[in-house]
């Protein structure tokens, strides 16, 4: 357990639950201060959990880096309780070795991020003040979902016969490159503008399903007269 940058020291009251972060946010917080903490920075885990100041670390405060946290789960034990469950992407940092680097190392720095997983018990005191209950504790990974089942048939290679695919492919350049006028493909009394600024220069549309079917258009031939109020639900693969 290390410390690289250190939280301002405050009291626990002043992380309060009127934030909008909520228990997930406070225990990201604690969890990234926690793994930064080392010997000497009890004072950087004093807004998270009452009495930290008292905690004997011995870890070095700079033997590792939190690059990224996410709460994954928050779960409510009791009335002012959770258990929130977070993730956090931890990079070690190696001193800089005395020798040329081994090929594939550049010094202090050269390792691998992992993904670990901690468990923070969270209570709401007076006036809604979050404070942790103990130390963040790590646990095993949360399983993974399984993929939801889609409505839509199977994706396919589209056809520019297709006047759907292509009101498709107008309507993600207009919105994503801001080529052409978005308006041509909303439905009227609708709003909605182009993404300023435009985060690609094109749009290429490399599969199209559409539900009910594996054969998107079939329905719909060239040249086929189609009625007005015609409803069609297509789902696009896009590379930019």
């Amino acid at each position: 357990m290390t410390a690289g940058t250190a939280v301002p020291e405050r009291s626990a009251a002043a992380v309060t639950g009127a934030s909008d972060s909520g228990p997930g946010r406070f225990a990201e917080l604690f969890v990234s201060a926690y793994l930064e903490a080392g010997e000497g920075t009890q004072a950087s885990l004093a807004a998270f959990l009452p009495g930290a100041e008292s905690l004997l670390l011995s870890a070095d405060p700079a033997s590792q880096v939190v690059e990224q946290v996410a709460a994954v789960r928050v779960r409510a034990v009791s009335d002012g309780y959770w258990a929130v469950t977070v993730a956090a992407r931890v990079r070690p940092v190696k001193a800089a070795p005395v020798k040329p680097a081994v090929q594939g190392r550049t010094g202090a720095g050269a390792e691998v991020a992992v993904l670990r997983y901690f468990r923070v018990p969270v209570r709401s005191g007076p006036a809604g003040a979050l404070a942790a209950v103990s130390l963040p504790s790590e646990v095993g990974a949360p399983p993974v979902g399984k993929a939801p089942a889609l409505v839509y048939g199977q994706g396919v290679a589209p056809s520019q016969a297709d006047a759907g695919v292509r009101t498709l492919t107008g309507f993600m350049a207009s919105y994503l490159t801001g080529d052409g006028e978005l308006d041509r493909y909303m439905t009227p009394g609708s709003t909605l503008t182009s993404i300023v600024p435009t985060p690609y220069t094109a749009v290429r549309l490399d599969r199209i399903a559409e539900y009910g079917t594996n054969a998107p258009g079939a329905a719909f031939p060239e040249g086929a007269e189609i009625a007005d109020g015609t409803r069609r639900r297509l789902a696009g693969h896009h590379g930019d």
